[in-house]
């Protein structure tokens, strides 16, 4: 069976049960494009800052609590993955608003 363009390769996805902290940090980087698409239909840019500082609080509680780079390999693959996905979501946001990221923090 061939891989469709954009789907995820199975052998790279961790087998990890995400914590409840981690789990908040997903939900937020899944509303994200909707927030986007509710944003532009109500000439509304604060929903995008709104959801990008919620973002960044959710990961900072997170990275607060848990160590991302750990000796067990898949919870270490799945949290560079979710720190990965954090950084991309809020730096599309970041520039949909006008705002550049800084490179690192």
């Amino acid at each position: 069976m061939e891989k469709e363009k954009g789907e995820l390769n199975s052998s790279k996805i961790p087998n990890y049960q995400p914590e409840d902290d981690e789990l908040s940090v997903i939900r937020l980087i899944c509303y994200f494009k909707r927030t986007v698409r509710k944003s532009a239909q109500n000439f509304s840019p604060n929903l995008i800052a709104n959801l990008l500082y919620q973002l960044a609080q959710k990961y900072n509680t997170f990275y607060g609590r848990y160590r991302v780079l750990v000796k067990d390999p898949d919870t270490r693959s799945f949290r560079l993955l979710l720190t990965s996905a954090t950084a991309q979501v809020l730096k599309n946001g970041l520039d949909l608003l006008g705002i550049e990221a800084p490179e690192r923090m």
